[in-house]
């Protein structure tokens, strides 16, 4: 007296069902000729892909039978021409061009300390003369304090 398992007869259950879902499909197979066909794997050296010739799809593009027509050039030529133009001398400053011009040390002021400092460091590591930085660096170091 054996006594199975839930899980084992849900699995004896599913198989048979899968079973004979394939017994069934395999005999509506056999019926068809040309479904026979389609499941049997395609040999590659008999089909149409052995045969194939990438390079007989290439063709050549002579210069008559070119697709860029002939005023292309001018036009872009032209474009950028006129692009130029109207940016360097037509168009007029605005507030964004104002803002972009402005020099970097009126918008930090604090920064203009530590970077000149750093431009001591190296410029003496790189033994250069430095005197005008330190002239400078003093006197904006006075006018830090005169504003305190």
């Amino acid at each position: 007296m054996r006594q199975r398992s839930v899980l084992a007869n849900l699995w004896l259950l599913n198989g048979d069902e899968q079973n004979g879902r394939m017994q069934s499909t395999k005999t509506e197979r056999n019926d068809d000729v040309e479904d026979d066909d389609d499941s049997k794997p395609i040999q590659y050296t008999t089909s149409k892909a052995f045969r194939y010739k990438a390079y007989e799809n290439f063709r050549e593009i002579e210069e008559e039978e070119s697709s860029v027509p002939s005023y292309n050039n001018l036009v872009i030529r032209l474009s950028v021409a006129i692009f130029l133009i109207y940016f360097i001398s037509l168009r007029e400053p605005n507030d964004i061009d104002e803002l972009l011009s402005r020099d970097l040390f009126e918008i930090v002021p604090d920064l203009q300390i530590p970077m000149l400092e750093a431009d001591i460091k190296r410029l003496e590591q790189q033994k250069v003369n430095v005197d005008d930085l330190k002239q400078k660096l003093n006197e904006l170091k006075r006018l830090e304090k005169e504003k305190k």
